[in-house]
């Protein structure tokens, strides 16, 4: 199942310049949810980091992750369950390689634990199949 920009903007509060998910690529309720995010030369981040050679910072790496993972317990069609999650940790976080301007950033969160309201994902991110970074994150859902 695929989810479209204007459904995620229906869902997420984020718009320019922090919305850092383009389309939900593959989704399965409570198991994953696989994203992409078009990096751009375009985008506020790339004057400054890093000027001549700029690089996608980390952070929006993480940020990027949250946006997509806080869709696994996403159900358009219940009310209670049209919300996505919000961030609440971020841990064991892992760059391996740069992501630069022209890069299709894909996303992969999958669910490693559920206490409650509480899940954790591990993420992978990649360009061209080649793994950019992991780690794990916990966002609290149907906030």
């Amino acid at each position: 199942m695929q989810i479209t920009i204007d459904e995620i903007m229906s869902v997420l509060e984020h718009r320019y310049p922090f919305l850092m998910i383009d389309k939900i690529t593959d989704f399965e309720y409570g198991k994953f949810v696989e994203a992409v995010k078009n990096v751009s030369v375009n985008e506020p981040w790339s004057q400054g980091h890093f000027p001549g050679k700029p690089i996608y910072p980390g952070a929006m790496i993480i940020e990027s992750a949250a946006q997509a993972g806080g869709f696994i317990f996403y159900n358009k069609d219940d009310e209670e369950k049209k919300r996505g999650g919000m961030l609440v940790k971020v841990g064991n976080f892992k760059f391996v390689k740069v992501v630069r301007p022209g890069d299709q950033l894909v996303i992969r969160t999958e669910l490693v634990d559920q206490i409650g309201n509480y899940v954790t994902v591990r993420v992978k991110a990649t360009v061209d199949g080649k793994k950019v970074a992991e780690g794990e994150e916990t966002y609290v859902v149907g906030c």
